[in-house]
Order: structure tokens, then sequence, then C-alpha cells
């Protein structure tokens, strides 16, 4: 009877092991990176930095790791998690309960955040996928408008030569006084398509309608339209977008903002040399972009407009492109050069103006920015890196008499 029961139990476990619960497929990844900077412009408490005359000299060190975890049941069918765990700076606190806390002495902090909880699901026989929960997702207009995690639908159909997306999210559900799930909301709805015309032409054109009444007084209904290309011309690579909003702000103010960009790349050598130009209105003509404070990357700036390698002490001197209902006026000039096989670097100007100076602060120009870039590729996932910048302002803040801001930074970035 005991062997039996004994040969019974071994039987059920087996079985148990066998069964599609057990076949399903882990995966993890992430990037671990910290960093030392040394900078005269860094201010936890405002977004636009720490501009003054005599600006004192900070240093201190920042560390992020993003972890990723993804149960697949088959090729077509996964759960997507990702989570963050950051330290504002090397001793910050202790015992804490918080985001960004925990890098003093002792530690043990709860500050664990979710960033991704989604299902990504291809259904192979109509071309179709479907991603349902928080997830990343920007516009087509290099996230000028919004870039960032949030909480939706998004359903994607592809074919030979072309893309077509259409989305909904739930940005906000706010409980004001007398109302209930649903009815105060601020809601993204999308419509986003790609056509590659051929190897050298692909197009794009997107459609972007946000409503928020979740603030008193305040409804919100702003469409954006817009539509992108990239180019092989010859030895040239070219990306431009151009887009317009129409509706409303509010009860008084219409949405009239508009913005174009302009960018090319091309081989100098062994290097590559890059441009980037981009126009956002302001004043009347202001853009409508979230209150997540998206930031401009492709130029590669440091403190001109928002730092690629920043965590949660990240100020820039135009840190959204609204800019304070004033717009933008960027270009940038950089080259990209490979010294060997683990070797590279970079250099880049920026100049920056506002486009319409509504707050009649100063003049129009915000600065100029020059910076370097060096990155040693130390084993297949660890990349070692320092950077240096430095801005001359223009005569926007010049009532200010502010010190030229300046930051340096090394970094190691660890990605599996």
């Amino acid at each position: 009877m005991k062997k039996s029961m004994k040969f019974l139990i071994a039987a059920l476990a087996l079985a148990a092991l066998t069964t599609p619960a057990f076949a399903l497929e882990h995966e993890v990844s992430g990037r671990f990176a910290s960093f030392y900077e040394v900078s005269n412009y860094t201010d936890a408490n405002s977004l636009e930095g720490n501009l003054q005359k005599s600006a004192p000299t900070s240093n201190w060190f920042d560390q992020r790791l993003r972890l990723g975890y993804n149960v697949k049941a088959d090729a077509n069918v996964k759960l997507v998690t990702k989570f963050e765990l950051d330290y504002t700076f090397w001793g910050n606190s202790s015992y804490a309960t918080g985001r960004n806390q925990g890098g003093a002495i002792g530690a043990d902090s709860v500050n664990l955040e979710t960033k991704n909880i989604y299902l990504d699901w291809t259904v192979p026989s109509h071309n179709l996928n479907a991603k349902v929960g928080m997830q990343g997702y920007g516009d087509a207009f290099s996230g000028i408008i919004f870039s960032s995690d949030m909480a939706g639908i998004l359903l994607s159909h592809g074919c030979t030569n072309a893309t077509t997306s259409v989305g909904f999210f739930r940005w906000n559900d706010s409980l004001n006084s007398g109302s209930f799930p649903g009815k105060d909301t601020q809601d993204l709805f999308v419509v986003d398509a790609t056509y590659n015309i051929n190897k050298d032409l692909k197009v794009g054109a997107a459609y972007y309608y946000i409503q928020d009444d979740t603030t008193a007084g305040v409804d919100a209904k702003v469409h954006t339209l817009g539509v992108n290309a990239n180019a092989g011309l010859g030895k040239v690579n070219v990306n431009a977008f151009l887009l317009g909003q129409t509706g409303d702000y509010d009860a008084t103010t219409y949405a009239k903002g508009y913005a174009a960009k302009l960018a090319a790349n091309t081989a100098v050598g062994t290097g590559t040399l890059r441009a980037d130009v981009l126009y956002v209105a302001g004043g009347d003509n202001q853009l409508y972009v979230t209150g997540d404070l998206v930031g401009y990357y492709d130029n590669e700036m440091m403190i001109l407009s928002r730092d690629k390698n920043q965590t949660t002490i990240d100020n820039a001197l135009v840190y959204d492109l609204n800019n304070r209902g004033e717009g933008v006026m960027m270009a940038s000039l950089g080259f990209d050069q490979p010294f060997s096989s683990t070797l590279t670097g970079s250099a880049n100007v920026g100049f920056a103006s506002v486009a319409d100076n509504v707050n009649k602060k100063g003049r129009d120009t915000i600065g100029t920015e020059f910076n370097v870039e060096v990155v040693k590729k130390a084993t297949d996932n660890i990349n070692l890196s320092a950077r240096a910048a430095y801005v001359v302002l223009g005569d926007r803040d010049s009532a200010l008499d502010a010190d030229n801001p300046y930051a340096v930074m090394t970094m190691i970035d660890y990605k599996f």
C-alpha cells in the first residue's frame, strides 16, 4: 500500500511538471546605471535648475536599476512587467518608505516602482497585435507631445509595407467632489499609420485626441494631426515632421499650436555628422503638451534640453517643449567618431531661443551649449563613459547675472 501510494504521488508530480503551466518561458532583462556628477547647475526642487550668480558647485552619486520580467506562454502571448529602483543620490535616506529613497547607510527602504504591467498578444492569422495594460507609449513626433507610461489598449495591424495602430489610454481619472469613475477624466485616443514607399522612403501620419476635464473649469479638447517622413537621399539620411493642433484648451482659449522638425545625418570619413533643427510655436500658438513634462533628446544636449543619462535629478533650460508658453527654436550640430571597436566619442553644439517672448523675461536667446562624450565598451554588457557640457547663457535670463552652467559626468552602464 505504501509503495503504491509513493508511486501514485510520483506519477502525479511528474504529470504536474509536464502540464502547460510548467511550459512557461521566463525572461529577465534590465539595466543598471550609476554615475558621478559635478555641476553648478542642479536643483532637486526646480526643473529648470539653478541659475544664479556665484552658483555653488555640487557633486553627487546617482544610480538606477530598471528590471524587466516577462512570462511567455508561447511565441504569441506574454505578460510584460517592468520595475524601477532609484536613489536620488547616495546618502539621501535609510529605513524609509518612498520612491528614490534608501541611499544612506543601512539602506532597508521600500522603494520599488512599478512601470509596466501589460499583456502583449499577437494573432498571426490576422497580423494583429494587442497590448493591454500599463505600458510605455510615445507620440510619432520625437515624443514632444507625450512620451510616458500609461494605462490603455493599443491595437496594431501590419502588412507588407504598412502598419496601422489605434488606441485608447486613460491618463487620469479624478474623483472630484460629486464625481465618479469615468466622469472627470483625461483620455488619449490614437490613430497612427506608417507606409514604406520603398527601401529609402518611409512616411507616416498620426492623429491624437486628448480630452481633459479633471480640473474644475477646464474642459480641454485638443486635436493633434501631423505627418512625418524618413528618407535616404544618397549618402544623407533625413527625418522630419510637421504637426498642428486645433480644439480648445479651455472655455476661452483655442488650441492653435504647431511644431516642425528637420534632421539629417551623413557619413564623413569613418564618423557621422548630425544636424537637428526644431521649432515649437509659442504665445497664442503655444503647443499643448502633457502634464508629464516630456522633453526632447534628439539633439544630444546635457543642459540646454534634457539629458539622456539623467535619472531623478533632471534639470534643463528647456525642460518641456511648451517652455512656459514661449515655445522654442533649437538647432544642434554633432559628430560621432569611432576610435576603435570598443571606443567612441562625440562632440555637440546646440543653440536655443524662445519662439515668442510672451513673458518679457529679458530677450529671446536662451543659450549655446558645447558638450563632448567618450564611451568605452568594457565588456559585451558594460559601457564606461565620461561626458562634459558648458553653456554660454543668452540674454533671456540676463537680469539674473547668472554664472554659465556646466556639468561633468562619469558613468557605468550595465545592460542584460
